[in-house]
């Protein structure tokens, strides 16, 4: 934790962040650190493995949240580390949330295909809780390779975890791919980059962050821990 921090010191947020000063308005996760020369990473892209994390809501309804996942690429030795391959957000109702899994693994294994992944797919990283824990007991059942979040990262809090991601996010070593980048979807009647829009929009301690979607942001916060972070996550 004290690498990250001294890695942080030179940013815009650090006075607020570690000092507690008033925030002056800058991103926490500046876009530009997870692009290259302002777009995706483009051209012919390997990795080591492919995997997917899963944030999952059961309510429908216009003012719940919906269900996300973000689908990365890890390489350890060559290239960008981490790469946002794809994502998706839905709102879909628990009784239809099962018929759902089977395309995430379907993706991931046509994900591993396309970027030439040497270990193939590692499979889904979804939380233990709610809907989740259902989603983890059904891919159990079907052989599918699933497993909980690590749980010292779900009791981090929203925060915990995005402060324990930003160093690796200001190192620039997560990007997101062109497909990722320019990706828009209709969510809730809006279409744009939800993934991307919730991300760069987080702001530590905000008051009024019960009154924004952070879905997509939790499957961001969480992948980047699960690949680059230590044992603990950290």
């Amino acid at each position: 934790m004290l690498k990250i921090i001294k890695a942080a010191e030179d940013k815009p947020w650090f006075n607020h962040v570690y000092l507690g000063h008033v925030r002056d308005g800058d991103q926490f996760f500046s876009l530009p650190n997870l692009l290259v020369n302002g777009s995706g990473v483009t051209g012919f892209i390997s990795v080591d493995y492919v995997y997917a994390v899963i944030d999952t809501a059961i309510k429908d309804g216009k003012e719940h949240d919906g269900t996300g996942v973000t689908f990365f690429g890890r390489t350890k030795n060559r290239g960008y580390p981490l790469l946002i391959l794809d994502w998706d957000y839905v709102q879909i109702k628990g009784s239809v949330l099962q018929e759902w899994l089977p395309y995430i693994f379907e993706n991931l294994e046509s994900l591993a295909r396309e970027y030439k992944a040497i270990m193939g797919s590692a499979g889904v990283f979804i939380e233990d809780k709610g809907s989740g824990t259902i989603l983890l007991q059904q891919a159990e059942a079907k052989g599918w390779p699933a497993q909980p979040i690590p749980a010292n990262l779900t009791a981090a809090g929203k925060d915990g975890r995005a402060i324990s991601v930003s160093g690796y996010v200001f190192q620039e070593m997560v990007k997101f791919t062109e497909h990722a980048y320019n990706k828009t979807i209709e969510f809730k009647g809006v279409r744009k980059n939800h993934l991307i829009a919730q991300v760069v929009t987080y702001r530590p301690g905000d008051k009024d962050a019960y009154k924004r979607a952070d879905d997509m942001l939790d499957t961001f916060t969480g992948g980047v821990a699960i690949a680059l972070g230590n044992s603990e996550g950290y």
